[in-house]
């Protein structure tokens, strides 16, 4: 009788004991994350607003928010082209600049999620060929950090001599100012546009005012120096009321496109200075006394230089 006993508490706890060991394993297996790092719906589209051939937009999603390293390969040895995009999310836009035209790029992303997975994509984007001829391109040092300003559709070449960059600006001056593009005309205004070629802003000239320049300046709240001349405006040269050209610097506002600011330089500076524009230079005469062609902004005292 005794063993019997034995034997039914020993069953018993046999049963007891299995039962919590298998309900502690349910339990964790419900508490433990199961693994994630899953990316859907991977499109990739060169081009995408059809100003920059040189660029692409990849655009995906992740089961869980992750941070994006972005790497071009350079063509034939050259240096690579990195960068990361360092704010965790689970919708992804990812900027592409820098492809080689007519060739077949290869470009690898990064993709680390909050919880420690990795996973790699690696895509090949092969870039349209580009025929036109570079024009103008001016190297700026500022701080020893390179700025490039190019004209008509202009083109942006490597170390290595491979065009990196063109944007097709519509015949306007183009400008690369705060990792957008800019582009100006004559009579048309300016336009804003990122960098891989989305309109974010057009902005209209002020009733009157065309610009005549090759350059435009920036402040550091964002407002466009603009330099031009204004119709029908006049200035005593030489005795003599004469309609001038080029003796204008206006302000847009970088928000609104409004002119917040308008500088007439016959009224801080001589008009019959115009003896140092020799007579064959004068695009319209006397009158053509200041012929402005370039406007900066100096932040060490708050001066506008031209």
């Amino acid at each position: 009788m005794k063993k019997k006993y034995i034997l039914f508490f020993t069953a018993v706890f046999g049963y007891v004991t299995a039962f919590i060991v298998s309900f502690a394993t349910l339990t964790h297996f419900f508490q433990t994350p199961k693994p994630t790092g899953f990316i859907q719906n991977f499109v990739t589209t060169v081009n995408p607003y059809k100003r920059n051939p040189l660029s692409a937009l990849i655009t995906f999603n992740t089961t869980q928010p992750a941070t994006v390293t972005l790497h071009i390969q350079g063509r034939d040895g050259a240096t690579d082209i990195v960068h990361t995009f360092s704010t965790p999310t689970t919708k992804h836009f990812i900027p592409v600049l820098g492809l080689y035209p007519d060739y077949n790029n290869h470009v690898s992303l990064t993709i680390n999620f909050i919880n420690g997975t990795k996973k790699t994509k690696k895509v090949d984007i092969l870039a349209e060929k580009i025929s036109k001829a570079a024009l103008i391109n001016i190297l700026r040092k500022e701080d020893n950090k390179a700025k490039y300003y190019f004209l008509y559709d202009g083109l942006v070449f490597d170390e290595q001599g491979w065009i990196r960059l063109s944007f097709n600006a519509n015949d306007g001056l183009l400008y690369w100012m705060g990792n957008e593009f800019i582009s100006e005309s004559r009579i048309g205004g300016l336009t804003r546009y990122s960098m891989l070629g989305k309109e974010l802003k057009h902005y209209d000239y002020p009733k009157g005012f065309i610009s005549f320049t090759h350059d435009i300046g920036q402040k550091p709240n964002g407002n466009f120096l603009v330099i031009g001349s204004f119709a029908d405006t006049t200035a005593l040269i030489n005795g003599k009321e004469e309609k001038t050209h080029r003796d204008f610097v206006i302000e847009l506002d970088y928000h609104t496109g409004e002119m917040v600011n308008k500088i007439d330089l016959a009224e801080i500076l001589n008009p019959n200075r115009s003896v140092i524009i020799p007579a064959d230079q004068k695009d319209y005469g006397a009158n053509d006394w200041c012929h402005i062609n370039a406007v900066d902004y100096d932040s060490s005292d708050k001066s506008i230089i031209v």
